[in-house]
């Protein structure tokens, strides 16, 4: 670049030349040409003194609507080129610029179409032609400003529910110090424990509450736990309320730095599950009442066709003593009838009356051994009522009773491991045997009997955990009888 002036000395004019080499600069020009027009934002220069713009980038019509010609040589105060929305932001943007020959703001602009979108806008000053310019970049932020402000109503929305719940919510940090924690929680410390509590403090430390040693025990022990990776849920009541905890680790990355927790109030829940569980109980024992009644009847039956043989017979004695023993054994039953459980001894007592009958009735055909473990306390002892008497029964009409032979029935009582148990024994025909017999002699019956034993032992392990098994005895000659154990928790 060459540039001249006319100069006078002594009374003679001269010319003096000054030659600059510019090389450089027009090559950094032209690099900053090409960087401003294929950059991804929009870039103008505007001329400082009257803001009129003198280059535009190849976004400014996908930015703002305009065209490179629409504007060059225009000034920017001109109102179709006003893309701020609010002018106030504008002023003050320009107003920061001119004090600081710098400026930048995020605010509302408008396209040439009316269309509003949010930019991030810059300017800086720049020298070009040896004359002051701004050079301005507009970036569209719309989409981060859309995420932005569904991430804050999303945490106001979140705000908003975890405040207004019936659940507790807090966390802690690697030193037990809170994070956060919901009004609610924050609401329950003040009431039950007199504690404000703030971020960044120790919920149970120095606030003199009679149960802030065993507390920060308790909730230190769990933090611990779930600081190594475990997740823990657990239940307790405190104050009359039945909590459920949820507790998570908070993890970062790779890291476990905080405890989540969620205490849920379940004490309606909890309530509610008890009255259910008393009402299906209570529906249990109906059942169990209703079968009783059913199976009284196919045993009375029995007994009175026996007295009925007697009388017929003319056999007055045994009728007699058929009788007594019957009555006994009727009024045990109608004494403990409305009574779901009986006292062990007067099960005994009436199983006893009842062999007793059967024994009477089959003219001694079997003999009946009773084993009671003297270490069993039969006055202390509650069971189901008549909860053996149908495998009684069973064992000696359809074991003993069939067999050619004098035959034994041995009742065992003893207990082991919390457990009452029970075993009756015969050395009848055995099961196989009495079935074939049954369906030879009666094809068409069906034993109600078995049935309602069956549905009675099934509610009885239900609702008292009871046990039961049964087992075919053999020997060397075949069938030799049949075992049935019935346990029953203590």
């Amino acid at each position: 670049m060459i540039s001249s002036v006319r100069i006078q000395l002594q009374d003679r004019y001269y010319i003096m030349s000054l030659i600059r080499d510019v090389t450089d600069r027009k090559a950094a020009e032209e690099k900053f040409l090409k960087a401003f027009d294929l950059s991804p934002d929009l870039m103008v220069i505007l001329r400082e003194r009257d803001l009129v713009f003198v280059e535009a980038n190849r976004k400014i019509t996908e930015i703002s609507g305009f065209t490179r010609e629409e504007v060059i040589g225009y000034s920017s105060a001109q109102k179709e080129f006003a893309l701020w929305v609010d002018q106030q932001e504008r002023e003050a943007f320009f107003k920061a610029y001119f004090t600081n020959g710098t400026g930048s703001q995020e605010a509302k602009l408008s396209r040439k179409d009316g269309d509003v979108f949010y930019a991030s806008i810059s300017a800086q000053r720049i020298v070009l032609a040896d004359e002051h310019h701004m050079i301005v970049v507009i970036r569209d932020i719309t989409e981060r400003k859309k995420e932005q402000e569904q991430l804050i109503l999303s945490q106001a929305n979140l705000n908003a529910t975890i405040n207004n719940t019936e659940v507790f919510i807090w966390s802690v940090d690697r030193n037990f110090r809170l994070i956060t924690f919901n009004k609610p929680f924050a609401a329950y410390m003040n009431k039950q424990y007199g504690i404000d509590i703030v971020p960044g403090s120790s919920m149970f430390q120095g606030s003199g509450h009679p149960e802030e040693s065993t507390m920060a025990s308790k909730w230190k022990e769990i933090y611990m736990r779930v600081l190594a990776g475990e997740i823990i849920t657990l239940e307790e009541s405190r104050y009359g309320i039945d909590f459920q905890y949820s507790v998570s680790p908070i993890i970062e990355g790779d890291q476990i730095v905080g405890v989540s927790i969620f205490a849920d109030n379940i004490t309606e829940r909890k309530a509610h599950d008890r009255a259910l569980a008393d009402a299906n109980k209570k529906v249990g024992e109906l059942k169990l009442m209703a079968l009783r009644s059913a199976m009284s009847p196919h045993f009375i039956f029995n007994v009175l066709n026996s007295i009925q043989y007697y009388i017929a017979k003319n056999d007055r004695l045994n009728a007699i003593n058929y009788l007594s023993t019957f009555s006994k054994l009727i009024r045990s039953i109608l004494n403990h009838s409305v009574n779901n459980k009986i006292k062990l001894s007067d099960e005994i007592e009436m199983l006893k009356n009842y062999v007793q009958l059967e024994m009477t009735r089959f003219e001694n055909k079997f003999n009946f051994i009773l084993d009671v473990d003297p270490e069993v306390d039969v006055d202390a002892i509650e069971i189901p009522s008549l909860l053996i008497q149908p495998y009684v029964e069973n064992a000696i009409l359809h074991g003993l009773y069939k067999k050619q032979e004098q035959g034994t029935l041995h009742i065992r009582i003893n207990e082991r491991e919390g457990a009452l148990v029970f075993e009756i024994e015969d050395d009848g025909i055995g099961r196989e045997a009495a079935i074939k017999l049954r369906k030879e002699n009666f094809p068409t019956h069906k034993s109600m009997g078995i049935k309602l034993t069956e549905e009675r032992l099934r509610l009885i392990n239900e609702y008292h955990r009871a046990a039961f098994e049964i087992e075919d005895l053999v020997n060397e000659n075949g069938p030799c009888g049949t075992r049935v154990r019935i346990s029953v928790p203590v």
